[in-house]
C-alpha cells in the first residue's frame, strides 16, 4: 500500500516563515506571536507593532513540528464539498463491484498516489475513502500541498447500484474508472443513468425541473427560497423578436459586436427572503432565464421538525448537467416554536438518508422535465 511521507530535506526559509504568520486565513494574534517568541527566549513587550514582531521571528528557525503547530492554527478549513451521484442499472453483484473497484485501487495508487481504504457494512454497502495529496501552486510554499480525503459509496438500490461521492475532478475521474472497469465485462448489461436535463433547451422546464424539487422533498414541506442563481441560453434576439443559437449561421442574427455593444446580461444571481415571489425573479423568468442553483428551506414533517437547509445546482448550467448538491446543516426549534440562528451541521450519518431524499426528487423531477419537453403528437391536438 502506499504511504505519505514528506521530504526531509525541505526547510521554510525566512520568506515561508513571514508568509505563514501573515497567512490570509487565520492570522495569529499578536499575543500568539508573543507566546511564540519567547519560547525562543526572545522577551518582545506586547506593544511591539505586529510587523516587527514578525520580522523577529522570521530571524528564527522552524523545525518540521514547530511549522506544523502553526500551520494547523492559520489554515482555513476546506468548505464541505458537494456531493453527487450516479445510478448503475446492472445485474453485477456487490463482489463484482468490490473487484473493480480493487482493481482501479491497483492501478491509480501507484500512478496517482493514491492511499485506499475499504468498509462494508452488513446491509450491502460499501464506503471507499480516498486519501490523496493535492498540489496548489497559487498559494505559499508552505501550504502549497495539502493532505485531502474523498469518500465514495457504493448504496444498492433496486436494479442495480448508487454510487455517491465528493463532487470534485479526483472524485469523478475515479467513480468513471469504476463504472469502466464494471463495462467490460460484456456478458454484464450496464446502463449509468445521472440527473441531468441535457437536450432540454426550454427555460420553463428547466426552472420548474427546480421548483418540483424543492417542493417534493419527501417527508419535508418547503419554508423558504434563499437564493436563486438564473441563467440565460447561449442565444441572441434577432430583430423579429424570434430567439436564435449564436452558433447558427442563418442571416436575421444580431451581429456579435453589434450584441456586446447592446450588453446581453447572461447569468444573474437573487438572494434574500422568499425569492420565489420577488418581482425580480418573475421579471428575469419572463426574459427567458432558468434556475441553475438554488439554496432554501424545508422543514421536516411534524409540529417538531428541524428546518434543514439544502443547496442543489447543475455546475454546467448552460447544458443543464453535472448535477451536485448538499445539505447545509439545520436550524432547531426554540421555545416559542420558531428556529434559532445558528446553524448545526449535520453529522456524517445524518447527511445520507437527506441526501436520499433529495436525490429521489431530483430523479423524479428530471423525469418529469423529460415528458414535458417531449413534442406532442398530432392525436394530442384534437
Amino acid at each position: 500500500m502506499s504511504k505519505r511521507y514528506f521530504n526531509c530535506l525541505y526547510y521554510a526559509d525566512d520568506k515561508d516563515i513571514y508568509d505563514l504568520m501573515n497567512s490570509s486565513g487565520r492570522k495569529l494574534s499578536v499575543a500568539r506571536l508573543i507566546h511564540i517568541a519567547r519560547q525562543r527566549g526572545l522577551y518582545l513587550s506586547s506593544k511591539t507593532a505586529r510587523e516587527d514582531l514578525v520580522n523577529y521571528l522570521v530571524q528564527q528557525s522552524f523545525n518540521w513540528n514547530q511549522l506544523s503547530e502553526i500551520l494547523a492554527e492559520t489554515e482555513s478549513p476546506d468548505r464541505k464539498e458537494k456531493m453527487a451521484s450516479r445510478q448503475l442499472v446492472t445485474d453485477v453483484d456487490l463482489a463484482a463491484l468490490v473487484a473493480a473497484t480493487n482493481g482501479v485501487k491497483d492501478i491509480r495508487a501507484t500512478s496517482q498516489d493514491e492511499v485506499y481504504s475499504f468498509e462494508q457494512s452488513k446491509d450491502g454497502k460499501l464506503q471507499v475513502r480516498v486519501q490523496y495529496s493535492e498540489l496548489d501552486p497559487s498559494r505559499n510554499r508552505l501550504f502549497q500541498r495539502r493532505q485531502k480525503e474523498i469518500a465514495i459509496e457504493a448504496l444498492p438500490i433496486a436494479g442495480g447500484f448508487k454510487l455517491r461521492y465528493n463532487s470534485n475532478e479526483k472524485s469523478n475521474a475515479i467513480v468513471s474508472d469504476i463504472i469502466s472497469a464494471i463495462s467490460a465485462d460484456k456478458s454484464k448489461n450496464v446502463t449509468e443513468r445521472t440527473i441531468t436535463l441535457n437536450g432540454i433547451s426550454d427555460p420553463t422546464v428547466r426552472t420548474q425541473f427546480f421548483i418540483d424539487l424543492m417542493r417534493n422533498l419527501k417527508g419535508f414541506s418547503l419554508h423558504d427560497v434563499l437564493s436563486l442563481k438564473n441563467h440565460r441560453t447561449n442565444e441572441v434576439v434577432v430583430e423579429d423578436g424570434e430567439k436564435e443559437d449564436e452558433d447558427d449561421d442563418d442571416v436575421g442574427l444580431v451581429d456579435t459586436k453589434e450584441a456586446d455593444a447592446v450588453g446581453i446580461v447572461k447569468a444573474i444571481a437573487l438572494s434574500g427572503k422568499q425569492v420565489l415571489a420577488a418581482p425580480e425573479y418573475e421579471f428575469f423568468k419572463k426574459e427567458g432565464f432558468f434556475i441553475a442553483h438554488a439554496v432554501w428551506h424545508s422543514v421536516e414533517d411534524g409540529s417538531d421538525g428541524k428546518c434543514f437547509e439544502f443547496e442543489a445546482e447543475f455546475a454546467n448550467a448552460e447544458r443543464a448537467s453535472d448535477f451536485r448538491y448538499s445539505v447545509k446543516g439545520y436550524y432547531e426549534r426554540n421555545e416559542e416554536g420558531g428556529f434559532r440562528k445558528g446553524r448545526t451541521p449535520c453529522r456524517e450519518d445524518e447527511v445520507s438518508p437527506l441526501a436520499q431524499v433529495l436525490e429521489e426528487s431530483a430523479m423524479v423531477a428530471m423525469e418529469t422535465a423529460g415528458k414535458s419537453s417531449e413534442p406532442k403528437s398530432s392525436g394530442d391536438d384534437l
